[in-house]
């Protein structure tokens, strides 16, 4: 589910071509969505759904909240952040909610010079701050990764123990129909393609 359009980042190499325009999903919409799927939650099938593109948090907490209210009891909700709006508030929610979190960078610093603001200024200080946010209030997240240079070590640079998977797209194609290849990996295990 795409709440909006809008992402308060720049990074050179995202394909969404409005995420510098505020379009917000319309409730009925979000409605429309839960309602639908209530039959496969009925029916005893989990639901999970992936709050992603642009960036989910320019809606504010309160607009993110009323949009999880509409979903049957039981969805397991994620969520695809580039973490820089992450605060007290949205962990609260996370919290509240057992919303799984998945933050999106790159790397260390020097491997995430594609992700910037509006300005053109690195998003690396905002994007970590809201990861040190998200640990020091104890939330799990994985990571998903844009690789430029896909040698061996970047899995050991981008990987932190205390996340539960890695998932990366080396950036060379769009998902909607020509998905991106993905590498996984897991705590305990190495790379393997999915």
């Amino acid at each position: 589910m795409q709440p909006t359009t809008l992402c308060n980042l720049n990074c050179r190499y995202c394909y969404l071509p409005d995420r510098g325009k505020r379009l917000v999903m319309p409730a009925a919409v979000n409605r429309a969505a839960a309602e639908a799927v209530a039959r496969w939650r009925d029916s005893g099938h989990q639901v999970e759904v992936l709050w992603h593109a642009g960036e989910p948090l320019t809606v504010g907490v309160r607009t993110f909240e009323d949009l999880l209210a509409d979903w049957p009891a039981g969805t397991l909700h994620h969520i695809q952040t580039n973490a820089t709006l992450i605060d007290e508030a949205w962990c609260d929610l996370f919290h509240r909610h057992h919303v799984r979190v998945s933050a999106s960078i790159d790397g260390p610093e020097h491997m995430n010079s594609g992700r910037v603001t509006r300005s053109g200024a690195p998003a690396w200080l905002r994007i970590t701050a809201g990861i040190t946010m998200l640990r020091r209030q104890g939330i799990p997240f994985d990571v998903l990764s844009v690789v430029q240079d896909p040698a061996p070590e970047v899995e050991a640079r981008t990987r932190d123990p205390r996340t539960t998977r890695l998932g990366q797209s080396d950036g060379s194609r769009t998902p909607y129909g020509r998905p991106a290849e993905e590498l996984m990996t897991d705590a305990h295990g190495g790379f393997h393609r999915r």
